[in-house]
């Protein structure tokens, strides 16, 4: 495959330098002429210059079983299978490369059935051929536009057997300048001569598919397939709607949303892939596959992240602050994508703001911190830490949640026990016993009324315990004032009087 590229790349140097000083320097009328204007600087082995859409398309034609690849110099395209009547796009040509700037989406000039994308015709700058159709030296088109601002050349590459060629896009910006585009290559299917068909996403390749349609809606196992494959997974997207709905998110000039629209229904459907760069004055580019073949090789899916979380204490005191690590871990090859990680507290739990550290800062909601996606690389692991502070007692459970592409979870949750605050014991005020030797022995000979104050918490257990501990051996505590002639009540009871936190507690001191 590298041997491909490289041949590729010897034969086409010079036609890739002077098609982007061509439309770098030179004017629109000039720009009609860039064929004549570089002819000179080809190699022999790259053949049908040409720099016009008026220019009939450049194609490759082979036995098969992809019978003919066709681009045209503003990079709408046309393939037909040995096994079809008719393109595999529909109208023939429904397919292309598009860019969206900030300023416009620019693409082919006419796409059938394309006008929601909205899209401003590319400037054709030249386009040739190559190759001898080997694995050493691939069949080629190689073809350069230009708007205002960017440069995009795109090299079609095939060799006679394979069901699939590779479409490599680079994106050249201005000199002094860098700019955020999206690359999108999108199609409107009629696999098998048909227009309408079922979706699907493979999440082993990223390959988004076009399937013949079925009366059960279930995709078929052993049934033909069109895809594009992205070979370019970083900042890939994806797409599968109605043609409509999927020439308007490329009007859209946003990212596709990795989405497969009405899943097992049958629809006039289209596939797209986009790409998020930012071209500068070295050139940045994708590469991805068009693939039309029967039943899709197994593949096996990736394996699951891995994700663990920690606390610094699992019985915090309410009102301490607890520290939480994570981590989540890609063990695989290839990028993962976690399209929203999040952090779930338990209610009562209150996250200490700016104490993020690893990752940006969350946004808030309730309980939820939401830290966006994330993208791992094959073997990469992501840590990062945030505190939270309890604020009431009991067991909470703070939860690691992700979500991948391919519908897998990253979970991951650690508990703690929340402590309550122990109160200070309760203050007593003993003043009756403050009488001194006097007093006590009027009590002694009269029998008469103590009342004791305790102030501090409203916890009867509490107050019990304390009192009866100072009280004379013989005491008996009752709810009402009484002389020696009147018995105590039992069970001994309390009454709250004045302020709120202050207990009244009558005592009487039996005669002996």
């Amino acid at each position: 495959m590298r041997s491909r590229t490289r041949a590729i790349a010897a034969t086409a140097a010079a036609l890739l330098i002077a098609g982007a000083c061509v439309a770098a320097s030179a004017p629109p009328s000039a720009v009609q002429d860039a064929g004549t204007a570089v002819g000179a600087s080809i190699p022999a082995a790259v053949g049908g210059v040409r720099a016009s859409a008026e220019e009939p398309p450049a194609t490759i034609v082979s036995d098969g079983p992809l019978t003919l690849i066709e681009i045209s110099g503003d990079l709408s395209c046309r393939v037909r299978h040995i096994d079809d009547d008719l393109s595999e796009f529909d109208a023939e040509t429904a397919c292309g490369t598009f860019v969206a700037t900030e300023q416009a989406l620019y693409g082919p000039a006419d796409i059938p059935g394309g006008g929601r994308a909205q899209q401003t015709p590319w400037k054709p700058v030249l386009q040739g051929t190559g190759g001898t159709g080997t694995d050493e030296d691939p069949y080629f088109i190689w073809t350069v536009v230009t708007n205002d601002s960017i440069t995009v050349s795109q090299i079609d590459s095939y060799v006679p057997g394979d069901d699939f060629y590779r479409t490599r896009i680079t994106v050249r910006g201005g000199i002094e300048t860098t700019s955020d585009v999206v690359v999108y290559h999108a199609g409107d299917c009629r696999l098998a001569d048909s227009d309408f068909g079922l979706g699907s996403y493979d999440p082993g390749s990223g390959a988004v598919r076009c399937h013949p349609s079925s009366e059960s809606g279930v995709v078929d196992p052993d049934g033909r397939v069109l895809e594009f494959v992205p070979e370019s997974t970083d900042g890939s997207h994806f797409t599968f709607a109605s043609a409509p709905v999927v020439w308007a998110r490329v009007g859209s000039r946003q990212a596709l949303p990795d989405s497969i629209d009405q899943e097992g229904e049958t629809l006039d459907h289209a596939i797209a892939l986009s790409w998020d760069l930012v071209a500068g004055d070295e050139s940045v580019g994708v590469t991805m596959l068009t693939r039309i073949t029967g039943a899709p090789a197994v593949v096996q899916p990736p394996a699951p992240l891995q994700g663990s979380i920690s606390l610094s204490t699992a019985e915090p005191q309410v009102g301490d602050e607890v520290r939480v690590e994570a981590t989540v871990s890609n063990p695989n090859d290839s990028t993962q994508v976690i399209s929203r990680l999040t952090a779930e507290l338990p209610p009562g739990t209150d996250y200490v703001d700016g104490s993020v550290e690893g990752i940006g800062p969350p946004t808030v909601s309730g309980t939820t911190l939401d830290f966006g996606a994330v993208t791992l690389a094959g073997g990469q692991s992501l840590g990062f830490g945030f505190s939270v502070i309890p604020q009431q007692e009991g067991d909470g459970t703070i939860r690691l949640s992700g979500a991948l592409r391919t519908g897998e979870l990253v979970e991951a949750q650690s508990t703690f026990t929340a402590q309550g605050v122990v109160p200070p014991p309760p203050v007593i005020d003993p003043l009756p016993w403050a009488l001194g030797a006097i007093g006590a022995a009027l009590l002694l000979i009269l029998g008469a009324t103590t009342i004791a104050r305790i102030r501090g918490p409203r916890r009867q257990e509490k107050l019990v315990r304390e009192h009866v501990r100072l009280m004379p051996q013989r005491a008996t505590t009752i709810h009402h004032t009484t002389t020696p002639d009147v018995p105590a009540p039992e069970p001994p009871s309390f009454r709250l009087v004045g302020e709120p936190g202050t207990w009244e507690h009558r005592v009487i001191e039996e005669k002996p």
